[in-house]
């Protein structure tokens, strides 16, 4: 198996969910107290009995080398932990400003550091391709993340619920597309951390650009994140064709 990435040798595993951000979650994971991880494939659920974070079960099965797992992509991952952890701590204090001073959380590296958030979410993004097989051409996820750079066609969503039913929660939900001819024209999918969510959105048409500008992306080198609150159970943001 080749990584995605780099094209080299593949043997690591990424997890789904960052491993930091599950272990915020569900602390003391063990055999004795596992989580459970529900899916749904083919309208079939699953649930897995899991009982360490390191448990392969986590990861996707499309496998990256290590040193694009590690080196290459640990800043991504330092960065989007920094940022999660506070959004978590911050969250009473958020739900009211709606909005985060980026400064706040990365004191002079605003810029660099949220393209690291930004080429976490390709990393994650590229997984997802692989696995589900979703047309939507991986090489450009590739070539940002080998070349330190945004991917002109993902804008990323940050928000929150006030209320969750269920407080220890990580989800990735599946992704919605707009397809013509086999080509991939607007996808979606969020990462959800307790009642903090994450919108990934990719497009490559203009008329869809009214969903996507109030979104965030580093050509935008915006210093304030504005969140958006969700008020109902409906997550999908496929806008109408």
């Amino acid at each position: 198996m080749k990584c995605w990435i780099c094209g080299g040798d593949a043997g690591t595993g990424e997890h789904r969910a960052k491993k930091t951000d599950l272990a915020m979650v569900f602390k003391n994971v063990s055999q004795r107290t596992p989580l459970y991880e529900k899916s749904v494939l083919n309208g079939e659920e699953k649930i897995k009995e899991i009982g360490s974070l390191k448990s392969d079960k986590l990861k996707w099965q499309s496998k990256l080398c290590c040193e694009c797992n590690n080196k290459k992509t640990q800043p991504f991952d330092m960065a989007w932990e920094k940022l999660s952890a506070h959004l978590q701590n911050n969250i009473t204090n958020l739900n009211n400003r709606k909005k985060l001073k980026l400064q706040t959380v990365f004191p002079g590296t605003v810029e660099i550091s949220m393209l690291n958030v930004h080429q976490y979410f390709l990393k994650v993004f590229g997984c997802i391709i692989q696995e589900h097989d979703v047309p939507i051409p991986i090489k450009k996820f590739s070539r940002s993340i080998m070349q330190n750079k945004a991917h002109p066609e993902v804008y990323i969503g940050f928000g929150y619920r006030r209320k969750v039913q269920k407080k220890n929660l990580i989800m990735l939900t599946p992704i919605e597309s707009i397809t013509t001819s086999g080509v991939v024209h607007f996808a979606s999918w969020q990462y959800w951390v307790r009642n903090v969510f994450v919108d990934v959105i990719y497009s490559i048409d203009r008329k869809y650009m009214k969903v996507v500008r109030e979104y965030w992306h580093p050509e935008k080198t915006q210093k304030i994140l504005k969140l958006s609150e969700l008020k109902n159970n409906q997550i999908s943001i496929i806008p109408e064709t």
